[in-house]
C-alpha cells in the first residue's frame, strides 16, 4: 500500500512539474520547455506516431527509488526523495513505448547545475536497469573521461546497495563490480583506461560529466556495442563546462 501511495505522489510531482513549466511558474530554459511540450504533444498524437504511454511501467521505475537511501552527510541513511524534475525524467524515459512493445527512448541527455544530486540519480537509474528491466546478461557501465570519475557513479550505486537490505536480495558487491547472479548481469566503471572495450554489449551506460570528455571515442564504443540489445539506454548527465570544442 505504501509503495502504491508513493507511486501516486511521484506521478503527481511529474505532472505538477509539467504544469509549472508550461505556465511559466518554473523558470525553464528553451530545451526544458521543448522536452515538456514534446511529451504533451505525444500524448495527443501517440496513435499517429506509433507510440503509447505505459503509466504502470513509469510508476514501477519511480517506486524503485524508494529502495534507495542517501549515504553521505546529514542525510545518510534517509530515503532518497525525488525532485519533481527527476520524476518527470523517469516518467518519460520509462513510460513511453513504441507500438512494438519496446521503450521509445534509448538516449537521454541531462544538464543540471551542481549540487542537484545528479550522481545519485544516475546511479539509481543504472541499478533499476540492472535489476528490474528484465534483461538477461545486462551489462551496465558508469562511463567517464578517466577511471576516478567513472568510479564516482559506480561507487554511489555500490553504497546504496550496501545500505539497502531490499537491494541485497538481488545484488552482490565486489571491489570492481556489482553482480546480479540470477541474470548474469554486471555493473562496472568504464573509462579510456579500461582494458579491451571492443567486446562491450551494454544495456545501460551512464555517461558522467560529459562536459569533460575531450572526444567521443568512449561514447561511440558504447553506442556501437548496444546493437544487440532490445531496449538499451545511454544516460548522459553533466554540469556545465567551459570547453566549447568538446563533444
Amino acid at each position: 500500500f505504501m509503495k502504491r501511495k508513493k507511486a501516486e505522489i511521484y506521478k503527481e510531482k511529474a505532472l505538477h512539474y509539467i504544469d509549472r513549466v508550461m505556465s511559466g511558474e518554473r523558470i525553464a530554459g528553451r530545451y526544458e520547455k521543448l522536452a515538456v511540450k514534446r511529451h504533451l504533444d505525444d500524448l495527443r498524437f501517440a496513435t499517429e506516431k506509433g507510440l503509447y504511454f505505459d503509466e504502470k511501467a513509469a510508476k514501477k521505475a519511480l517506486v524503485f527509488f524508494t529502495l534507495l537511501k542517501h549515504f553521505k552527510g546529514d542525510w545518510a541513511g534517509k530515503e532518497l526523495e525525488l525532485e519533481d524534475w527527476q520524476c518527470f525524467i523517469i516518467w518519460c524515459l520509462f513510460g513511453w513505448y513504441r507500438s512494438g512493445g519496446v521503450r521509445r527512448f534509448n538516449y537521454a541527455s541531462i544538464e543540471v547545475a551542481r549540487k542537484n544530486g545528479k550522481t545519485t540519480f544516475a546511479a539509481g537509474i543504472a541499478l533499476y536497469m540492472m535489476i528490474f528491466d528484465g534483461e538477461a546478461g545486462a551489462e551496465i557501465y558508469s562511463a567517464a573521461v578517466d577511471k576516478d570519475q567513472a568510479k564516482i557513479c559506480w561507487q554511489a550505486a555500490k553504497k546504496m546497495v550496501e545500505n539497502s537490505q531490499a537491494l541485497q536480495k538481488y545484488l552482490d558487491t565486489y571491489t570492481t563490480s556489482i553482480v546480479m547472479e540470477s541474470t548474469a548481469s554486471t555493473f562496472k566503471p568504464l573509462s579510456k583506461d579500461s582494458g579491451n572495450k571492443d567486446g562491450l554489449n551494454p544495456h545501460c551506460a551512464i555517461c558522467d560529466e560529459r562536459h569533460a570528455w575531450p572526444t567521443d571515442d568512449i561514447f561511440n564504443v558504447i553506442k556501437s556495442g548496444m546493437g544487440a540489445r532490445k531496449q538499451p539506454l545511454i544516460f548522459t548527465i553533466t554540469t556545465a563546462g567551459f570547453n566549447m570544442e568538446s563533444p
